[in-house]
Formats: structure tokens, sequence, C-alpha cells
């Protein structure tokens, strides 16, 4: 039998999905990953235990813990929290308001909670809101995506112990992680991680999915599983450098998007920011930085200048433009294909401004 987990949106394809593939059994989640089409994961029960073990284990969770849940439990981050809590005999609580970071820290408070897993999205508003950790709190998994520098320092500063994390739904959650000190990515024991010529991740171990889900059956993964994701790798570490497909042609040159990412959110810090990429009929692409805010503060934009007047030609950006409020997934990432088409059509609800602009 089936068990599908999707967004309220996606219930009646996983309906028709369910239907389709009567016959299988396991566990599927829905995930619209970076490019902005569905997609349905399988994974066996077995995996899943596995994958629960495997962490419970390298962060030392027992019974003894109380697991504070504020994510949706069906995306694969909030499953993998409530199977942890279930596998290791601790007390799950969950988060029973709308997100809102106070009411989320009293929740924290009342409950004793140990162990939660949050977004980067969530992080910055505990942080924005100068709001301190309670000392029950021993471990905040951070992931969907990568957690800026700058916004973990504020938030450790306010006690908030956070352990970046690197996975995705075809892992059941995280395969990677660091410690309240370092943010440097490090395997956990059973997965095998390698690179190809290109850099691209490939991953293997007894945790990964068993495969896509269609209307016409099952896709089975392939063995080791290819992701998009470029790395560097040493025995003891993996570095983050980006997707495969953050990687585009501008005036016939390579442009490294994830590092303008990376970068311009630097600048930006403590706002959300990023650069998209538009279509332009002669360039190609033209490069548009983004930042969730009502307007773009002169600092930032005086900063930018300098930091757009040192790249390459071919990569230099447009002037930035503020936008609020971004849409975003479920999870609290950030929807950049959602956020590209509110950009591009004039009748978007995007409250949209550059500098100097009423």
């Amino acid at each position: 039998m089936l068990r599908l987990f999707s967004p309220p949106h996606l219930q009646e394809a996983a309906s028709l999905l369910a239907q389709a593939n009567s016959a299988l059994s396991g566990l599927v989640f829905a995930t619209s990953g970076t490019t902005g089409a569905p997609k349905w994961i399988l994974h066996a029960e077995e995996g899943l235990d596995w994958c629960a073990r495997t962490v419970n284990a390298h962060f030392a969770c027992s019974s003894r813990d109380v697991w504070g849940l504020a994510l949706p439990e069906f995306h694969v981050g909030g499953y993998c929290l409530t199977h942890r809590a279930r596998l290791a005999g601790g007390r799950l609580a969950r988060f029973p308001h709308k997100w809102q970071p106070e009411a989320f820290l009293h929740f924290l408070q009342q409950e004793k909670v140990t162990v939660t897993s949050l977004v980067p999205t969530q992080v910055h508003d505990l942080a924005q809101a100068s709001l301190t950790a309670p000392p029950e709190l021993r471990l905040a998994l951070i992931g969907g995506e990568a957690l800026e520098p700058a916004l973990a320092q504020q938030a450790r500063e306010l006690g908030w112990p956070l352990i970046a994390s690197y996975g995705m739904t075809e892992t059941a959650g995280l395969i990677a992680a660091g410690t309240r000190d370092d943010d440097t990515l490090r395997p956990l024991p059973g997965w095998q991680l390698a690179s190809d010529a290109d850099k691209r991740l490939t991953i293997t171990g007894p945790g990964l999915f068993t495969g896509y889900l269609t209307e016409n059956g099952l896709q089975p993964r392939e063995d080791p599983f290819p992701t998009q994701d470029r790395v560097d790798l040493s025995p003891e570490k993996i570095t983050l450098l980006g997707r495969s497909d953050d990687q585009l042609k501008i005036l016939g040159e390579l442009v490294d998007l994830a590092r303008l990412r990376r970068e311009f959110a630097a600048l930006a810090s403590p706002l959300p920011a990023t650069v998209i990429a538009l279509p332009h009929p002669r360039r190609g692409h033209q490069l548009l930085p983004v930042l969730e805010a009502p307007a773009v503060p002169d600092g930032l934009a005086t900063a930018f200048q300098t930091w757009n007047a040192g790249l390459p030609g071919f990569s230099r950006c447009q002037p930035p433009i503020a936008c609020t409020p971004w849409p975003r997934t479920p999870v609290g990432k950030t929807d950049r294909q959602s956020l590209i088409r509110l950009l591009t059509d004039q009748s978007g609800n995007c409250d949209a401004d550059r500098p100097g602009n009423s």
C-alpha cells in the first residue's frame, strides 16, 4: 500500500497517482526541487528506518529528547523529524500555529523542546526578532537551503544551536552535517559520496529512494544516484559549489550563478537576497539581483555598485530590485521559478522597487 505525502494543491494528483500504482507499497513524497515541476519520490520503509536511526545515532538522540515539529509533515523534513522521534522513543510536540517566531519560542519553552528542524527563513525570523534560544534546546537541524554565514553567526550569538545539513527528498533528509561550532559538512556514516568529471555529486547508500513514481509506473533510480549538485569532495568533507543548472552562458561565456548568489546574499545580509536569470534576446540572459524588502537600502545600492564593477563584463548584473513578499514553498524555501514569473508578469502582485523608482 502506498502512503502519499503532498501539499494541499497536489492532493488530487496524489490520489490519481495512488490509483495508477495500487500494486506498489512504500511512502511517496512530492517535491518540486528547484525546477518547479512536481516529482513523486518513492521510499521503502526500511530505507526510511535506516535514515532515521543513522541521524539519531550521529546526534545521540534518545527517548530523553523532546522533538519540536515546526515543518509540515507532508514535507520530507517534517516527516523525518517525526519518524526519528518515533524510533528514538522520545516525545513529539507539534507547533500548533501558523509560523510566527515569538509564538514558536513560546512553544519551545512550554514544551521544553530539545531537538527541532528549521529552514533558513525561520532562522532569519528568529534572529531578526532578537529572540534568545531556550536553554533546553540542544539541536536545531537546518535544511532546505544553504544557511548564510552572517545569518548563522547572528543566530548563534542568540544561543541557537544550529547544525547546518545537506540532503534531499531522494535521501530522506540529511546525509551530511556540520557541528554547532563549524558548518563544514561531513558525510554521515553509511553514505558513499563521489563526483564525476564535472564535479556533480553521486550518492550511494541504504537510505536512497526506490525511484520516481509516474502515472505509467515506477521509474527506478540510477545507482549510484546522480544529483545536479556540484561539489568539492575530500575524504572528510563536502563543499557545495552550486547546481549544474546554475551555470549558464551569457555572450558565449560561462557564468557561475551560484557564486553570484552567494556574494550578493553576503552583501545584502541580513535581508533575504538572490540573483535570478531572465531571458535576453542578445545576451542570452540578464542577471537581476532581488532582495525581499520594501526598498533597496542606500548603503546596499552603493556596495552593489562597487561589487558589480569588479565582475567580468559578461557577468555583471542589473541594478538590484526590492520585492515583497517573495513567493515561497510550503517549507519557506525561495520559489525562484515563481519569483521569475512574478517579476516578468506585469499583472503580478509583487510590490517591486528599484533604487530611485517611485
